[in-house]
């Protein structure tokens, strides 16, 4: 269902009305690109749960997906047939779908939701989601919100959360400076993982191995240092001048917490304005791995986020 107040339908009823048809053009395209969505589910990219009416039609879908650009497979593609809501179909393909995703070993799953929508960070959070940080200005100013009493002005930021599905095997190290070590701690607690925190000065050796996405309808863009080397402050900086100059809304850089230089790293990282975005659990085999990012071309309206949990306005606070 769509909501809205009667106050937005008569000051901004052509904003309304533009958000109704596209909401409606995206389930059509949903339920009628059956075949899309199969594809996905045999390539193993997406893991589906689906509602069958009667008539053998796909009435409703919610799936955990493994995006390339992402390090944690996302829960949602979520889409519920307007003829059949009301049913809780979402909230029980929710549970199946993390229920799959556990019996199939995966660690835990990542969710977005809307910073000034707290009914989405709810529904996260009663499956078991956990606030991990705050993506200021995330989503663009092209994607409009109708229907929120607190609507932002221009891009929209994020609630990162990781909901945990496995247990731990074994305690993973993780090396932070020490300005970060308490809010680390106490994440690390709340989701249940076994980790070595520790603080290192050592610098970096051999050759390091650094990836860069660039998201153009997002305006942003990902340095992924995947294995740091002597060379890779060097060549961070270098794709982080090359990026920032393209006017870009957001530059996120992925560090590695398993390895002893990343403490270093993050100090650097700093020096050029890139802050905590959000902690991201089991990104790697070897543990996790911190999302900072640099806010470019962009001023972030932070006075109308609402957060859901005391937990989502600590990590927001810490973040602004």
């Amino acid at each position: 269902n769509l909501f809205t107040s009667e106050n937005m339908v008569n000051e901004q009823g052509d904003r309304v009305r533009a958000f109704r048809e596209a909401s409606l053009r995206g389930w059509k395209y949903a339920l009628a690109h059956q075949e899309e969505i199969a594809e996905l589910i045999r390539s193993g990219t997406m893991a589906s749960q689906v509602a069958v009416a009667p008539d053998g039609s796909i009435v409703a879908h919610q799936a955990i997906t493994s995006d390339p650009n992402r390090l944690v497979p996302e829960y949602g593609r979520l889409m519920v047939d307007a003829r059949y809501r009301g049913r809780q179909l979402a909230e029980l393909l929710g549970r199946r779908s993390l229920a799959d995703a556990r019996a199939r070993g995966v660690p835990g799953v990542w969710a977005e939701c809307v910073a000034n929508h707290q009914a989405s960070q709810r529904a996260v959070i009663a499956a078991g989601g956990i606030e991990m940080g705050l993506l200021l200005g995330s989503s663009p100013a092209t994607v409009a919100m109708a229907g929120f009493s607190n609507t932002l002005d221009g891009r929209m930021s994020l609630v990162p959360l990781y909901i945990p599905l496995a247990v731990d095997p074994a305690p993973a190290a993780a090396y932070l400076p020490e300005h970060l070590t308490e809010v680390y701690r106490g994440l690390v607690e709340r989701t249940g993982l076994q980790r070595d925190i520790q603080t290192s000065d050592e610098a970096a050796t051999g050759e390091a191995l650094v990836e860069v996405a660039v998201i153009p309808g997002k305006s942003a863009a990902v340095i992924s240092v995947l294995a740091p080397g002597a060379d890779g402050g060097a060549r961070v900086v270098e794709q982080f001048r090359a990026v920032s100059g393209r006017n870009l809304a957001v530059v996120y850089l992925d560090l590695p917490l398993a390895h002893p230089s990343t403490p270093h790293a993050i100090r650097v990282a700093e020096r050029y304005g890139f802050s905590w975005a959000t902690l991201l659990p089991c990104a790697r085999a070897d543990g996790d791995v911190l999302r900072l990012q640099w806010l470019g071309a962009q001023n972030p309206d932070i006075h109308d986020i609402a957060y859901a949990s005391d937990n989502g306005a600590a990590m927001g606070g810490f973040v602004i």
